[in-house]
């Protein structure tokens, strides 16, 4: 069997991660993210908050 690169809590306990991330890669996909988090129990979701991934110095050259 191959190594297993997991480690030891500090109660002594052996764990692989503290957290799922489901994270949004666009606004338009942040409702989805959130109900997937909802449905994974400790899963935290990341929300996208800038539109369509425009910065304020895009959004001039854009509009």
């Amino acid at each position: 069997m191959g190594k297993w690169y997991g480690y030891r809590r500090p109660d002594g306990q052996v764990g692989c991660r503290n957290y799922t991330l489901i994270l949004s890669a666009t606004v338009y996909a942040n409702s989805t993210v959130e109900r997937v988090a909802n449905t994974i129990y400790g899963a935290i979701p990341i929300t996208h908050h800038l539109g369509r991934c425009q910065t304020k110095s895009d959004l001039k050259m854009t509009f």
